[in-house]
């Protein structure tokens, strides 16, 4: 998938002759499950990957689990940390780009 995003011109897939683009993007979970169950990816080739993709002009998402009733918008504490160490692994790109992995919800 990575190479496939490289290989486009400014992150869009075009059909010949149409005048809609769709723009690359990636939901990976973290997890070997898609909401549970033990993290599967080793940290510096989720960071290589995002960082290609992203570098690519594509769109990137991870699927963490989250917590349940009124914790529902809160990160689990483990995916929160593997989501911070892939972000200091990756290289700046140009322009900068923000990630928000310190925000928390105001009370």
């Amino acid at each position: 998938v990575v190479p496939v995003q490289e290989g486009t011109v400014d992150g869009y897939y075009r059909q010949p002759n149409e005048p809609v683009a769709s723009l690359g993007h990636i939901n990976y979970p973290i997890l070997s499950g898609w909401n549970g169950g033990t993290v599967v990816w080793e940290e510096r080739q989720a960071s290589e990957w995002q960082y290609r993709f992203m570098a690519a002009n594509g769109a990137w998402t991870w699927n963490v689990r989250r917590g349940a009733g009124e914790a529902r918008s809160v990160i689990d504490v483990n995916d929160l940390q593997f989501l911070k160490t892939v972000y200091a692994l990756m290289p700046s790109l140009q322009p900068p780009w923000q990630y928000q992995c310190d925000w928390t919800p105001s009370a």
